[in-house]
């Protein structure tokens, strides 16, 4: 039934294309390349050291590039990546997403691509969605290009036709970072030695205001991701009493609950819903260490070189957490006890179409966290904390 709906809504985009590309004239602007990258931000962080990989190559460094991304991690993408494309076109989840069921949205959003004209389409993402391949499928270009990678089982030799190259996969679990690796080594035929960086134009004001703290990160996509905040201002009080360092809380919904929490710490400050990425940026990079749910920030954090402590109790374990020692010396993963209990059958049970967690992040105790800074604190400081 759902391949059904899928092909048959598929096939009314093919003929709303066919009528664009029939009443409306081609975008007057010719590009060699179009990349396609559309998934969260902490996926932009794994991937974004690769694209000054493909634009300094040999093949692509006098090629024109438009660039269709996701608005939520635009001002990141601005700010470090702008130098590297001549052209962005940012797009928000309701413009490409099938199950918002906001066909007006999506239907605008494939006219407007499908009247540029580009050489060469780039689909960098492993973790494929139906609903940006089957974009991928309306845009005009000579060559498309996509990793072979996981999608939705029944959909899969669908949407691989709509590709002309697909790039060989390495089967089982890999972390991501890799995967592009991978992914990249493949299509500019060398070997790269790609490294997980982010150097941004650090601006000290908020070090210079606050001096001696931590960041704790409270928020994540979805709630069952939310370790409590009750939680987080308990080991806030733990962080001044042993440390005596300031808990700066960060994140992105904030709540009166949550006001009242954070107001009752000592030297705390309430920064969640108050910074834009950049500032966020510029926070971490002054922390002593952070201590985050599962999310974009513990990204962020390896990329810059600081110490995180991250909660998790979520899915495909591996490919995203824990990272590889040689990506990240000072990452420290703070796992849920069912997880803790047997780390590889948990990854094979975790990469399982369509395993979702059911996992109770509350089962991760304060004292575990807590265990586990005391246990590599003094690692920390030895690296000049």
């Amino acid at each position: 039934m759902k391949l059904a709906c899928y092909l048959l809504y598929f096939y009314c985009e093919r003929i709303f294309v066919f009528f664009i590309k029939l009443f409306f004239s081609k975008h007057p602007d010719h590009y060699d390349v179009m990349i396609l990258k559309l998934d969260g931000l902490g996926d932009y962080i794994l991937f974004r050291n690769f694209l000054t990989e493909l634009t300094s190559s040999e093949h692509f460094k006098k090629k024109s590039i438009l660039f269709v991304g996701n608005s939520a991690w635009r001002e990141i993408a601005e700010s470090f990546d702008n130098h590297l494309i001549n052209k962005t076109i940012w797009l928000s989840r309701a413009e490409f997403r099938l199950q918002e069921f906001r066909i007006r949205s999506r239907l605008k959003t494939i006219k407007n691509l499908s009247r540029y004209q580009v050489d060469i389409l780039i689909c960098p993402t492993y973790t494929r969605i139906s609903s940006v391949d089957s974009l991928a499928a309306h845009i005009n270009a000579r060559i498309k290009i996509a990793q072979n990678g996981f999608t939705t089982p029944y959909l899969k030799p669908i949407t691989d036709a709509y590709y002309d190259l697909l790039s060989p996969t390495q089967h089982g679990v890999l972390f991501e970072f890799e995967r592009n690796r991978q992914f990249f080594e493949w299509l500019l035929n060398k070997k790269l030695y790609t490294k997980l960086r982010i150097t941004p134009k650090i601006n000290t004001e908020f070090q210079d205001l606050y001096k001696n703290y931590v960041v704790l990160f409270i928020n994540a996509s979805t709630a069952w991701r939310e370790w409590p905040i009750e939680n987080f201002c308990e080991l806030a009080k733990w962080i001044y009493k042993i440390y005596g360092f300031k808990s700066l809380f960060c994140g992105t919904n904030q709540n009166d609950f949550c006001t009242n929490q954070i107001q009752s710490i000592p030297l705390s400050v309430n920064l969640v819903g108050k910074t834009n990425l950049k500032e966020l940026l510029d926070i971490l990079e002054g922390a002593k260490f952070v201590v985050s749910n599962e999310t974009s920030v513990p990204h962020m954090c390896v990329a810059m070189g600081i110490p995180v402590f991250t909660i998790y109790n979520g899915n495909s374990f591996g490919e995203f957490i824990p990272y590889p020692k040689h990506l990240a010396t000072e990452y420290y993963p703070i796992y849920h006890p069912y997880i803790s209990a047997d780390l590889k059958k948990y990854e094979q049970d975790s990469n399982k179409y369509p395993y979702h967690s059911q996992l109770n992040i509350r089962a991760v105790t304060v004292q575990k966290v807590i265990h586990t800074i005391k246990d590599n604190f003094i690692h920390i400081n030895a690296q000049g904390f």
